[in-house]
């Protein structure tokens, strides 16, 4: 069972004497997690951590980090710059316990990047039929299928679907097509595309009406983009603009 817990972040400034994110900062125990420790994808490790305050602190100073785990027994923080759904992929260790971060205008189960102001969420409970059910799915919620304003963006959102197993070699549709002007890439809002992870090789065209872009796994083990035609299984990647 998740629990979660309310941190003011003034009240660590307070404790920490140092100015940090003034956002009020939410967390979330992944008790599924509790005894496992996955170490990949971190941005630090820092042994003689006497307490899980401390720990949030130094995730919460830090804007890349999306998750941590902490171990009472080594007093040890690791912090991970994603967030992390299968906890086969972890190994036991007695003591860990993990915990994600989020904030308030970001759901709890979505993925926040506090750097690249990223808030989103890969489904993969169904797959969508083609990119119009994708799309739609999403603003049904008040979302948008995913949106990078830069490289840095999609390069995490590829971090993120490759760090749990749950997600291995799945699909994802996100916003973009050239179905207007062949080799202009626009947001479904009609905003012009600016920034671009392409596989090798991509977009090839190589099927009339491949107007549409979506992730997928390739064989360097990144996901990034290529260009697919309307009708495509696949799950989709919502966004919180």
């Amino acid at each position: 069972m998740e629990k979660t817990y309310f941190i003011s972040v003034v009240l660590l400034f307070i404790y920490f004497m140092e100015t940090i994110n003034t956002n009020t900062t939410f967390l979330i125990k992944k008790s599924e997690f509790d005894n496992r420790i996955i170490r990949k994808f971190v941005l630090e490790q820092v042994n003689n951590t006497e307490t899980v305050t401390t720990c949030v602190y130094r995730c919460v100073r830090d804007l890349n980090c999306v998750s941590f785990f902490y171990n009472q027994n080594q007093k040890r923080c690791q912090t991970n710059s994603v967030g992390f759904i299968t906890p086969g992929d972890g190994e036991e260790e007695s003591g860990t316990k993990y915990y994600s971060l989020y904030e308030e205008g970001c759901p709890a189960d979505f993925i926040r990047n506090r750097n690249l102001d990223l808030c989103y969420k890969p489904y993969i409970e169904t797959k969508d039929d083609d990119f119009g059910e994708a799309r739609d799915l999403c603003v049904a919620n008040s979302y948008v299928l995913v949106r990078g304003k830069t490289t840095e963006d999609y390069k995490h959102i590829s971090d993120q679907l490759r760090a749990s197993t749950d997600y291995a070699s799945k699909k994802f549709w996100i916003d973009g097509s050239d179905s207007q002007v062949e080799g202009v890439w626009k947001f479904d809002n009609g905003q012009k595309m600016t920034a671009f992870f392409w596989a090798q090789g991509e977009p090839d065209n190589t099927t009339s009406g491949k107007d549409n872009v979506y992730l997928r796994k390739s064989s360097n083990g990144v996901y990034e983009m290529s260009d697919t035609q309307y009708y495509l299984d696949a799950y989709r990647i919502c966004q919180v603009l």
